[in-house]
């Protein structure tokens, strides 16, 4: 039998609580310190961003610091790598970097980088036009800043200065990628002179795509009487899996099929074929601009690129492509009919969609 009175017990269980109580106020106290940047700077990338702006860029919390600088002496060119790390539990450190960069006009709509799945979030709005992940992002610059911003060509073709944003280790948040290179854009537009007649007006909302579904065997990518053309590849082998679109054409409309392709372990990012279109000025002027295997389509109908087509329709000029994942390329098509299948595809979706756009019919003549 226990001599210790039962008041004294209670101390000691008191006591250990309190103890108890200390230790996870230290710890929380500890975790905030270093979670928490109201002690860090209050601007980054050479006062590039604020404190919260920066802090926006990440999809949680964590300590903020900027990395690394890089700026041009005599001119507006520049990269900034901000980081966060973080002590919570299933949090990665993450590191963005934005900078400017030169690329081919129709890079939005054919290179395998930005034509990433799952499909990114599309904006417009301020003499800009982009588009934004959780990966990456970028905006396209003003026409009048072609020529005038970062090298202007590459191996002989005329390229387009963006500002881009690539992110390693975790994710970033799209609405922060969107507003930092906004504020990165305006930046180098205003020191280059070449700032959009519309101003300092803030890029619109993100157009967020549609969740992923079944893909239609009728009406695909949710246009009426589109259907796929199955001659131009081998059905017993493939079929489409299913789709994904961005809700709105404003900048672009786009829209990847994924496939199934039997004996095939393809990752979902490898296994899709994409449909795009836009009547944005600037994005079509872009793919005009750089216009790599270009020929004049009959009756001045528009201009063939190969992978896409620029028409002339009613109201403004209308660009429709198609993309090939490069892993899909061999899977997809029969290799006697490579170049052939390609335009039967695009053929297609020109017959389901330029007369939605008021843009003429074509007959697109075979692939170089």
């Amino acid at each position: 039998m226990s001599n210790v009175k039962p008041s004294s017990r209670r101390k000691v269980t008191y006591a250990s609580g309190a103890a108890l109580l200390g230790m996870i106020l230290v710890v929380s106290g500890l975790l905030y310190s270093w979670e928490s940047n109201l002690l860090s700077p209050k601007e980054h990338c050479q006062g590039l961003f604020t404190r919260e702006q920066t802090e926006s860029l990440f999809d949680g919390p964590g300590r903020i610091r900027t990395e690394h600088v890089d700026t041009a002496e005599n001119g507006p060119e520049f990269l900034c790598r901000v980081s966060r790390t973080s002590k919570l539990p299933n949090t990665e450190n993450t590191e963005i970097t934005i900078k400017n960069r030169a690329m081919d006009g129709d890079f939005p709509f054919q290179s395998a980088v930005w034509t990433e799945a799952p499909m990114a979030s599309s904006f417009s709005g301020g003499g800009f036009v982009g588009a934004v992940s959780g990966k990456r992002g970028w905006i396209l610059l003003p026409e009048r800043c072609w020529g005038k911003v970062g090298p202007s060509e590459r191996l002989g073709r005329k390229q387009v200065p963006i500002i881009e944003a690539d992110t390693k280790g975790g994710k970033a948040s799209p609405t922060g990628l969107k507003d930092a290179l906004a504020i990165a854009a305006r930046q180098v537009t205003d020191e280059a002179a070449c700032s959009s007649s519309e101003g300092s007006q803030v890029p619109g909302s993100l157009q967020i795509p549609l969740d992923e579904r079944p893909s239609a065997t009728d009406g695909t990518c949710g246009i009426p009487d589109f259907k796929l053309p199955v001659s131009a590849y081998e059905s017993k082998q493939i079929r489409p899996r299913s789709e994904i679109t961005l809700r709105n054409k404003t900048p672009y409309w786009s829209c990847d099929v994924f496939f199934h392709v039997a004996g095939e372990q393809l990752r979902h990012d490898e296994s899709f074929l994409k449909f795009s279109v836009t009547e944005n000025p600037l994005l079509v002027k872009a793919v005009k601009y750089t216009g790599e295997n270009r020929r004049k389509l009959p009756d001045e109908k528009g201009t063939d690129f190969s992978e896409g087509v620029v028409l002339h329709c009613k109201k403004r000029d209308v660009y429709f492509a198609t993309l090939w994942r490069s892993a899909l390329n061999g899977a997809l098509l029969h290799d006697e009919n490579w170049f052939p299948a390609r335009r039967t595809f695009l053929q297609s979706f020109l017959d389901a969609t330029a007369t939605t756009y008021d843009c003429p019919r074509v007959s697109l003549p075979p692939d170089k």
